[in-house]
């Protein structure tokens, strides 16, 4: 998900996409916006009502904030760790 453009971007019917559970959400592109916390916890409550609304859990796995654009530069930090955070978040939920 990116910070910018919000969880509506996946589309309104996760069901139908075959999603029953959400273990781990990367937000995308938290560099552009100074990793603010305020935009960051707007994000993560966007995201739980979407996933409410839509039928899934609301106590959808991590929340990890980070740059895709750093971790492609080998960045540490909000780059590589982060996409290594969700990642992962989502293995740990596999049976």
């Amino acid at each position: 998900m990116d910070a910018g453009e919000g969880i509506g971007a996946l589309g309104p019917d996760f069901r139908a996409m075959g999603i029953e559970r959400v273990e781990g959400i990367f937000l995308a592109k938290c560099d552009l916006i100074d990793y603010d916390d305020d935009i960051i916890e707007l994000e993560k409550i966007d995201a739980r009502s979407c996933f409410y609304e839509n039928g899934l859990p609301e106590d959808c796995g991590v929340f990890i904030a980070g740059s895709v654009f750093r971790a492609m530069d080998g960045e540490r930090g909000a780059g590589v760790d982060a996409v290594a955070g969700l990642l992962q978040s989502i293995v740990s939920h596999i049976p």
